[in-house]
């Protein structure tokens, strides 16, 4: 009964010191990113601000209506003498003047120029637009990055560990053999070194792997206490006790390659946003040079006016009016702004031009540098399947006293190296393929 006790609380304190899981899937990482982000948050809220700029110009086709009210004193009431027989002077209003009344105003035409003005404006809320997506794509490829960043270096621990662990087991197997006199103290030196050195590569490779979750997390908005992270460990390496982890990270798996060959895409929203920007610019000039031509409105009042006349007292006034304004000169303001948008659009135009070139030369050397990679990558695991291979006869060789441990070492260090040439080809294919989705994006 009570061996039963011990086990149970032996068992129970394990899983209370246990260290906690967190969990690294792509797909949900971008979802909570695209929520947290203040940069693609700001973003739409710019996009909105477009949006309420361009509403704002349409309330020009709409009547609009006012109140107005005016006081005034003046210090000369201006007069008329009446002639003969009458001969007396008369006033023709009163020191104090007010006024007070509903106006009513309507554009009948500007002969285009707020339309071209609410074009222009949506232009410009489109290209805020396209920003947003932008945006978008910005923090999925950083994202995406991150998380192939991840993937690599889970990989390299596991490949460490499993160096270091053949290299403490080859220095226990050197200390057996040294106490029994058949191997040399030099040995025993050299594989005591080369557990050592395994050992201090895989604390280094587990720090870089702490920074990047430190990343994800920064993107995702992630929290957890920073003491979590000071020894993580992959999912599948957490049940290391010895390793004493901190965190365990389970990292889902690489997404499945692309198979057909990326073509540049008209519709990325870098090339949207240039192409709305440089619209906006087209229609300001249009606008301008509409401005050039009379403004008709119509209007209407009624108000309370103060005096009539000469006597003291108010009256009720109705008026009817159409008002016409033209320019005539302005100091070539107006022809100046018109030459700024002329040059803004066709310096829009070259931009976008030149960003599709841009694009297009990446796609075809990003479609050629994976083709390239395929084929690295499968004489990279032959590589490594041969050199594991070698390794294993190498030290077989070295028991049997046909070689010396400095070969053991380099058969050793020659199956990491091939493993890490592996991992980096696979990670620099992720990365090219991540690339590729960003300069294909929609």
């Amino acid at each position: 009964m009570k061996k039963i006790i011990v086990l149970l609380l032996a068992i129970y304190s394990t899983s209370l010191w246990a260290a906690p899981l967190m969990q690294i899937d792509l797909s949900k990482g971008l979802a909570e990113s695209f929520v947290y982000s203040k940069k693609v948050e700001s973003k739409e809220a710019e996009y909105q601000a477009a949006l309420e700029r361009a509403r704002s110009l349409r309330s020009n086709y709409f009547p609009s209506v006012f109140v107005d009210g005016q006081y005034k004193k003046v210090s000369t009431v201006p007069s008329m003498t009446l002639p003969a027989p009458i001969n007396r002077t008369v006033e023709l209003g009163q020191e104090t003047n007010y006024s007070a009344g509903v106006n009513i105003q309507y554009l009948l035409t500007d002969f285009g120029q707020t339309t071209k003005s609410i074009k222009s404006a949506n232009e410009e809320a489109l290209a805020q637009k396209a920003q947003h997506e932008l945006s978008k794509e910005d923090l999925s490829l950083n994202l995406k990055n991150i998380f192939y960043k991840l993937r690599f270096q889970t990989s390299q621990l596991r490949s460490l560990l499993n160096a270091w662990n053949l290299a403490s087991e080859q220095q226990k197997d050197m200390e057996r053999r040294f106490r029994s006199g058949t191997s040399s103290r030099l040995d025993l030196l050299n594989a005591t070194k080369e557990s050592l050195n395994f050992k201090l590569k895989f604390l280094q490779m587990q720090r870089e792997f702490s920074s990047t979750l430190q990343d994800w997390m920064t993107l995702t908005g992630e929290k957890l206490y920073s003491d979590k992270l000071f020894r993580p460990l992959p999912h599948e390496l957490g049940e290391r006790v010895d390793l004493e982890p901190t965190l365990v990270v389970k990292v889902s798996d690489f997404e499945a390659a692309q198979n057909s060959k990326v073509e540049l895409n008209k519709e990325h929203p870098a090339l949207l946003q240039l192409e709305h920007l440089k619209l906006a610019q087209e229609f300001k000039g249009d606008a301008t040079f509409r401005s050039y031509f009379p403004k008709i409105s119509l209007g209407a009042r009624s108000s309370i006016e103060y005096p009539l006349g000469g006597k003291n007292e108010s009256y009720h006034q109705n008026a009817f009016f159409i008002n016409l304004t033209m320019p005539l000169w302005d100091g070539g303001k107006r022809s100046g702004q018109g030459g700024s948008f002329d040059e803004t659009q066709r310096a829009l135009s070259l931009q976008k031009k030149h960003m599709e070139d841009e694009f297009e030369n990446n796609l075809n050397r990003l479609n050629n540098v994976i083709s390239q990679l395929k084929d690295e990558i499968k004489v990279a695991e032959e590589g490594g399947k041969e050199a594991e291979a070698l390794a294993k006869l190498t030290y077989q060789s070295y028991v049997n006293g046909r070689s010396n441990y400095i070969e053991v070492q380099s058969a050793n260090l020659k199956v990491l190296d091939w493993k890490t040439q592996t991992d980096s080809l696979k990670y620099a294919y992720s990365l090219a393929e991540a690339q590729m989705a960003y300069l294909g994006a929609k």
